[in-house]
C-alpha cells in the first residue's frame, strides 16, 4: 500500500504542478514550455538554489528520467499543499486510489506531445468541419503547409484523407483559402513522385490550371507553383497538362506584358523544365506544343524584356527547346526572329557590363546567350548540310540559304537539283565535298510563305526547281512535271498574320468534318495502267484542302533514296483551326519500274501529299494502306 501511495504521490504532484502552470499561463490550454522558458520562470517567481530539475527537461518539453519529473513536480508545487495532499492520499481507500490512478493516467496522456501525424489529422478534421470559421480554416491550412514539408509527412497526407480535404478547398469561395490549398498541394508534391501521382489521381490538375488564370495574382502564382510541382519530371502529368491546354495558359502569360512579372518568370521557368524533361526522355514522343511557332515566339519575345531574371529564364528555356527533335531552326529564324533577338540582347548586355552593379550578372547571362547562339547556329547548319549532290560530275557545291519576302529556301550551284530565286542575300554558306555520282539522301527544309513549283532546264545538264511567290495556290492541273505541294504555308489573305490566330475562325472539328465529305465523282480519276484503281490528282487535293482548311501547312520531312533506285518522300500536312492544330504524315514511293516518271522526287511527293490529306479524311475511302 505504501508503495502504491508513493507512486500516486508522484502523479498527484505532477497533476498539481500542471494545474499551477495552467493558472500561471491563464490560457485554458495545456502548455509545454522549453527548458529556457522554465529557467526564466523560476527566476521570475521562486528563486531556487538547485535548478537541476530544469536541466532534466528535454528541449521538446519531455523528461529525461522519472527522478527529473519528480524534482520538476516538487519544485513547481506548494510544499504546504503537497503535505496535505500526501496525508489525503494515505486516507484513500483502494477503490479511490484506483479511480485517482485512472484520472492521473488520463492527464498524463493529455500531457504527451502529439506526433506530426496526429497534428496533421487534427488539421484535416478541422478542414472537414463545415462550420469552422474562416480564420481557423486558414490556420489549419497553414499548419498543414509546415507539416507536409518533410517527405515522410507528405507521404502520410493521403492516408489521413488530407489530399481529398485540401483539394476540396480549391473550390472555396475565399481566395486566400484557395491560395493556401494550392500552396499545400504544391509543397507536398514537390520532388515527390508518390504524392504527385496521388494528387493527379484525385483530379486536382484541371482545377489548378484554371486557377492559374485567376485575376488574383497571389492565387495565380501559388496555383502555378502547384502545377509546376505536380508535373515536373512527371511524363504522365505533363501529358495531362497538355490535354488541359496548360500550354496555352503558359503562352498567354508569357505573351502578356501586363501580367505580374513573378507569374511570367514562373511560366517560362516551368517551360524550361518541361523541355529539359523531354530531353531526358528521348524515347517518349515530344508534346506537340513544343513545335508550335506562336508558342515558340512568345518565348523568344521574352528576351526583349526589361527584367534580367526573366531574360535569363527565357534563354534557358530556349536552350532546351532548340535541342528538341521537333523544333525547326527555320521557324526560330524566320517566324520567331531569334537571330535578331539574340543580337539585340547581346548589345544590351554589353552596355550593362560597363555598370559595376550589373557586370557580374550580365556576364553570366551573356554566357547563356552565347550558348543559345551556338546551339541555334548548329541547328541551322543541319538544315543546310542535309542536301547532298546527285548526278553529273560535281565534286563540290556551294549552298546558300536565302530569303525573299516571307520565303526561305536553299540554293546550290553545280550539276544538281537547285532551289533558287532572284534574291542574292546570302545568309549561310558551306562547301562540303561530295563524291561524284553520290545519291541525294535526305532533304528537310521548312518554307514559310506560299507558292507553286515549276521546273526549267539549265546549262551544264543541271536542273533548277523554282518556287514563285503567289497569292493563291494553284498551277497547271494537267502538268505532271511540277512538284505539287512542297514546303509552304497557304495564306488566308493579304492581312493574314501568324501572330493573330483570330484570322482562323473555324474550330478544328468543323474543318475535319468537312474534309471527310465525299469527293465529287468528276474529280476522281483512273490511271491508264491500272483501270481497277482510282485516285485524286494532287492539284485537286491541294485546292480542296485550301478551300476547307485555309492556312494549312505542308512540309517535306524526308527524301530517301534506296539502293534499289526507289525514291521515298515523307510528307506532313498540318491543318490549323481556331482552337488548335493537327498534323498527319504519309509516304510516297516511286520505283525505277514506274513508267512516264520525269522527276521521281516530285512524283513520290505527289503520292505522299495526297495520302497525307487522306489521313485527314479527304478521299480516305479511295486509299488502302497497310
Amino acid at each position: 500500500m505504501a508503495r502504491v501511495s508513493s507512486w500516486i504521490l508522484v502523479l498527484m504532484v505532477v497533476a498539481m504542478a500542471v494545474k499551477a502552470e495552467r493558472n500561471i499561463n491563464n490560457t485554458g490550454k495545456v502548455y509545454w514550455s522549453s527548458a529556457e522558458d522554465e529557467a526564466q520562470d523560476q527566476t521570475r517567481t521562486q528563486p531556487r538554489d538547485d535548478d537541476t530539475a530544469v536541466a532534466d527537461l528535454d528541449a521538446d518539453g519531455g523528461f529525461s528520467s522519472l527522478e527529473g519529473m519528480l524534482q520538476w513536480a516538487i519544485g513547481h508545487s506548494d510544499p504546504v499543499q503537497l503535505k496535505e495532499k500526501a496525508r489525503d492520499v494515505e486516507r484513500l481507500s483502494p477503490a479511490d486510489l484506483n479511480d485517482r490512478r485512472l484520472e492521473i493516467k488520463q492527464l498524463m496522456d493529455e500531457l504527451k506531445t502529439p506526433s506530426d501525424a496526429q497534428l496533421m489529422q487534427i488539421a484535416i478534421d478541422d478542414l472537414s468541419n463545415s462550420s469552422l470559421s474562416l480564420e481557423d480554416r486558414h490556420r489549419a491550412l497553414e499548419e498543414l503547409l509546415v507539416l507536409v514539408e518533410p517527405i515522410d509527412n507528405a507521404n502520410d497526407l493521403n492516408k489521413l484523407g488530407g489530399i481529398a480535404a485540401v483539394i476540396r478547398e480549391l473550390n472555396h469561395g475565399d481566395v486566400d483559402t484557395r491560395k493556401l490549398a494550392a500552396w499545400v498541394l504544391g509543397t507536398a508534391s514537390q520532388n515527390n513522385p508518390v504524392v504527385q501521382k496521388q494528387v493527379l489521381e484525385h483530379g486536382a490538375l484541371p482545377k489548378l490550371v484554371k486557377m492559374v488564370k485567376s485575376s488574383f495574382v497571389e492565387e495565380a502564382t501559388k496555383a502555378l507553383f502547384a502545377v509546376s510541382a505536380l508535373i515536373r519530371n512527371n511524363v504522365g502529368g505533363q501529358e495531362l497538362f497538355y490535354v488541359e491546354d496548360g500550354h496555352l495558359v503558359l503562352q498567354d502569360i508569357m505573351s502578356d506584358a501586363s501580367i505580374d512579372i513573378r507569374l511570367r518568370r514562373k511560366a517560362v521557368f516551368l517551360l524550361g523544365d518541361l523541355a529539359e524533361c523531354q530531353l531526358e526522355n528521348m524515347d517518349k514522343d515530344e508534346l506537340p506544343f513544343f513545335s508550335n511557332r506562336v508558342f515558340l515566339k512568345s518565348v523568344v519575345d521574352l528576351t526583349s524584356s526589361a527584367d534580367l531574371d526573366l531574360q535569363e529564364k527565357a534563354l534557358i528555356a530556349l536552350k532546351n527547346l532548340l535541342q528538341l527533335r521537333t523544333t525547326e531552326a527555320l521557324v526560330f529564324k524566320n517566324f520567331c526572329g531569334l537571330d535578331g533577338a539574340l543580337e539585340r540582347l547581346r548589345q544590351r548586355l554589353q552596355g550593362l557590363m560597363v555598370d559595376e552593379d550589373h557586370r557580374d550578372y550580365a556576364v553570366d547571362v551573356e554566357s547563356i546567350r552565347n550558348e543559345v547562339q551556338q546551339i541555334f547556329d548548329r541547328k541551322l547548319e543541319k538544315v543546310a548540310t542535309r542536301l547532298v549532290v546527285f548526278g553529273g560530275n560535281a565534286s563540290s557545291y556551294m549552298m546558300r540559304m536565302q530569303s525573299l519576302n516571307n520565303i526561305t529556301y536553299l540554293e546550290t550551284s553545280g550539276a544538281l537539283e537547285t532551289y533558287t530565286s532572284t534574291s542574292s542575300n546570302a545568309l549561310l554558306s558551306t562547301s562540303p565535298s561530295v563524291p561524284s555520282g553520290a545519291a541525294s539522301a535526305r532533304l528537310r527544309a521548312r518554307m514559310v510563305g506560299a507558292g507553286i513549283w515549276g521546273r526549267r532546264k539549265t546549262g551544264g545538264g543541271g536542273r533548277v526547281c523554282m518556287i514563285a511567290c503567289k497569292s493563291s495556290i494553284g498551277g497547271d492541273g494537267g502538268g505532271k512535271k511540277g512538284v505539287p505541294s512542297s514546303n509552304y504555308v497557304v495564306p488566308l489573305d493579304k492581312s493574314f498574320s501568324y501572330t493573330n490566330s483570330s484570322c482562323i475562325t473555324r474550330p478544328l472539328a468543323e474543318i475535319l468534318r468537312d474534309l471527310n465529305k465525299r469527293i465529287p465523282d468528276n474529280i476522281i480519276q483512273t490511271p491508264p495502267e491500272n483501270p481497277s484503281s482510282t485516285f485524286i490528282p494532287w492539284y485537286h487535293a491541294n485546292r480542296m484542302l485550301s478551300f476547307y482548311a485555309p492556312g494549312w501547312c505542308g512540309e517535306i520531312r524526308d527524301v530517301i533514296f534506296s539502293d534499289n533506285g526507289s525514291v521515298t518522300v515523307v510528307y506532313r500536312v498540318t491543318v490549323r483551326g481556331s482552337d488548335g492544330e493537327a498534323h498527319r504524315e504519309s509516304t510516297g514511293t516511286v520505283t525505277p519500274s514506274d513508267v512516264d516518271i520525269v522527276d521521281p522526287v516530285a512524283a513520290a511527293e505527289q503520292l505522299a501529299f495526297v495520302r497525307a490529306c487522306s489521313r485527314f479524311g479527304l478521299g480516305l475511302y479511295l486509299y488502302h494502306e497497310d
